[in-house]
């Protein structure tokens, strides 16, 4: 759904603003190609569905198991209240064309936009997902690049309050129409990139999980004696359950490790 494919001397378009899923006089390759584009975006949300919905169940599970157990002391305690059950979400596309170009446009209303289809409007109203407009010339990238993210990310809507008080928001101080390679516009700028990393870091500060197991592993070998059940194999694998902080901090005892 790119805009380059409506301007001169760009690739012939593939979709309209009618036909979001693909013109009706596509060839063969260019069927391939829309349907391949678009279970991209099926693909994200089907996962986000999925993830949520498994979520939810295995947090139930885990507040039942809570429910049975005595006296656990508060700093162990799974946190039951307020607890998020949303699973985080980002897919970034180009910002519709009619957000940021004159009504006079030839463009304008013109070139479709994966933000204007049904699959993303009726996820967006079910999953809780909002949109969040900016340039990412704002941000360090070598043009404009108008750009939205659907998102649940409460931290990325500074992208937006940020990309409206830039000088780069005003039409004299726009950068000029980029002329370089394709795949340097397709990287993200520096300053979305730390944004979205710390935004995910905030997200899973705090996340609880209904066991504080963790599985050392280490490898040792090539051994010196060939071992006594008459097997080949000359390196040794060594596996260890940490699981003090359970022991410590539980009255219900972990499950024993294999062997004991």
């Amino acid at each position: 759904m790119s805009v380059l494919r409506h301007r001169p001397g760009g690739p012939p378009p593939v979709r309209s603003p009618v036909d979001l899923y693909g013109l009706p006089t596509l060839t063969t390759a260019e069927r391939t190609l829309v349907d391949h584009d678009t279970a991209l975006f099926v693909r994200q949300i089907w996962l986000h569905a999925l993830a949520t919905a498994g979520r939810k169940v295995h947090f139930a599970d885990a507040a039942s198991l809570l429910a049975g157990r005595k006296a656990q002391p508060s700093h162990s305690r799974l946190r039951l209240e307020g607890i998020r059950l949303e699973v985080g979400f980002l897919l970034e596309n180009p910002m519709l064309v009619d957000r940021y170009v004159e009504p006079s446009n030839p463009l304008f209303g013109n070139v479709p936009s994966f933000w204007n289809t049904g699959l993303w409007n009726l996820y967006a109203e079910e999953a809780g997902l909002w949109e969040v407009h900016f340039n990412q010339g704002d941000f360090g990238h070598v043009c404009e690049k108008p750009t939205t993210l659907g998102t649940n990310y409460a931290e990325l809507q500074q992208l937006e309050e940020v990309s409206l008080s830039s000088p780069s928001s005003q039409p004299k101080s726009r950068k000029p129409p980029y002329n370089g390679k394709s795949a340097d516009l397709a990287v993200w700028a520096p300053g979305l990139t730390r944004a979205i990393v710390a935004a995910i870091q905030n997200w899973h500060t705090g996340v609880v999980h209904p066991s504080q197991y963790t599985l050392s592993a280490d490898v040792c070998g090539p051994l010196k004696e060939e071992p006594s059940d008459g097997l080949s194999e000359e390196m040794a694998l060594t596996e260890e359950e940490q699981r003090e902080l359970e022991e410590l901090f539980s009255d219900v005892e972990p499950p024993e490790a294999p062997g004991e």
